[in-house]
Order: structure tokens, then C-alpha cells, then sequence
């Protein structure tokens, strides 16, 4: 907001975080840069991809989008390894964080999840992984470090391959007697015996 002699305050310019005037910014929201191509009238100029945050023109990266590291003498953003979100900017290919189906581990390196795990961490710095959770359509047993498929008609599962959560059409899982169940027709998805959600069409 702009404060003006009245004592009264009037919006900022749009993309402007702060501002002196009704036409002139101070500070622009992330993503944004200020542009002073017309000193009478200072605005707010969007920084091109990748860039998060830029400085002075639309190329001149302060801050990258996820998986891109910053070369702050260059100002521009690199590419991290692709098992990496975050990575270091000596060393793309240091990971600091990972992406799904990849672990950290002691070597700042980001390791590829084995037994069909969506994440894993490493166990006791062994460089062992251990599965955290499990692709769509598939479980992790009681204990094991592992991930195995759902049976049909389970879509998708927990603990056991039989113990559905959701159902393919048609079916429905009764989670009070862990059973699974056929929607009665013309249902073709329902919750239960008595909820329909879609029914067949006509013919």
C-alpha cells in the first residue's frame, strides 16, 4: 500500500510488493523483477523459467525452480542430477534432498529405492534401504521391506493383498468384516450395499 499526503492509503501497483507512488514499485512479489526501463513508472516484469526469483532483468537468477541449483556468479540455474530436488551448487550431481523412489544416503548421493518402494530411507546407514510407502496398487506386509501387488479386485491395498481400501467397478470393500463385496445392479461404483454412486446407463 502507498501511503499519500491525505493520510489516506491507495493500492500498489499489481505485482508489487511495495511501492513510493501509485506508479512506481520498491519491491516486487517472488517471481518478479523490478523493471526501471521508465524511471517515471516502475513496474514489476515477470522472470523468465527457470528462474523462482531475478534481479536487474528476467534472465539474472537469484533463486531456481525445484530440481535446478543457483550459480550465483553467473546468476543462472543448473540442472541437478534427476534423482535430486535440491543439490549442491559446486556439484549438481551432491544431492541434498530426493526425488520419490530414491534414498539418501552418507555419500550425498540419492540411490535408487529397491523392491518397488515409492520412498525408502536408509536403514541404520548401512546403505540398506527400507521402504516407507508403496506405488498405487501395491502393499507393504506387516514387517518386510518390501512392496507387493494388490490382488484383484483390489485397486489399491494395505497390509495384505486381499485387505482392499478401494475397489475396482463393481466392487466394494466392507472394512467391518474385511470382506470384499459386489455392488448390487445397476450400481456399477458404490461405497456400499445401499450407497450407489454410478449406476449403469440405460440401454
Amino acid at each position: 500500500m502507498d501511503k499519500v499526503n491525505n493520510n489516506s492509503c491507495t493500492v500498489c501497483p499489481t505485482l508489487c510488493a511495495t511501492c513510493s507512488d501509485a506508479n512506481n514499485c520498491t519491491s516486487c512479489d517472488i517471481g518478479y523483477y523490478l523493471d526501471k526501463t521508465n524511471p517515471s513508472a516502475v513496474t514489476c516484469t515477470k522472470c523468465n523459467n527457470p528462474c523462482y526469483g531475478c534481479v536487474d532483468n528476467a534472465t539474472k537468477c537469484t533463486a531456481c525452480d525445484q530440481g535446478l541449483v543457483l550459480d550465483s556468479v553467473n546468476h543462472t540455474c543448473n540442472q541437478c542430477s534427476p534423482e535430486c530436488t535440491s543439490c549442491d551448487q559446486a556439484d549438481p550431481k551432491n544431492c541434498q534432498t530426493c526425488a520419490n523412489g530414491y534414498y539418501y544416503n552418507d555419500n550425498n548421493q540419492c540411490k535408487q529405492c529397491s523392491n518397488l518402494c515409492k520412498t525408502c530411507q536408509d536403514q541404520n546407514g548401512k546403505g540398506e534401504n527400507y521402504c516407507t510407502s508403496c506405488f498405487s496398487g501395491f502393499y507393504q506386509p506387516t514387517g518386510q521391506n518390501t512392496c507387493k501387488i494388490c490382488k484383484q479386485p483390489c485397486k489399491t491395498c494395505e497390509t495384505a493383498e486381499d485387505h482392499c481400501l478401494t475397489c475396482y467397478d463393481g466392487n466394494f470393500w466392507d472394512s467391518t468384516n474385511f470382506l470384499r463385496k459386489q455392488c448390487q445392479y445397476p450400481c456399477v461404483f458404490c461405497n456400499d450395499l445401499t450407497t450407489c454412486d454410478t449406476c449403469e446407463c440405460c440401454k
